[in-house]
């Protein structure tokens, strides 16, 4: 069964991410977040683009599925949510 997403701008403080694991791709290396909800805040693609200015794109995966987003894909300075993965379990 495949599902279907809209790819489209989105609003970066409006996706919080508070489990799983986020895979952050910069111009100039990969960094790796295990967020666990028990001691970590949520942390936003708003907070992503602050902490890394050179950020790409942001793979967020949880056990089941998980999205990709792009970040200035099209020269705006804007999130895209541009695909989903099927996780990690």
């Amino acid at each position: 069964m495949k599902s279907f997403y809209q790819a489209g701008s989105i609003p970066d403080d409006e996706v919080l991410f508070g489990d799983g694991i986020l895979w952050i791709v910069c111009k100039d290396g990969v960094a790796k977040i295990a967020i666990d909800p028990q001691y970590d805040d949520p942390i936003s693609l708003e907070d992503i683009a602050l902490r890394y200015p050179n950020v790409e794109i942001v793979i967020h995966e949880e056990a089941l599925s998980g999205e990709v987003y792009r970040y200035d894909n099209y020269c705006d300075k804007e999130w895209w949510q541009t695909g989903q993965t099927r996780g990690f379990a």
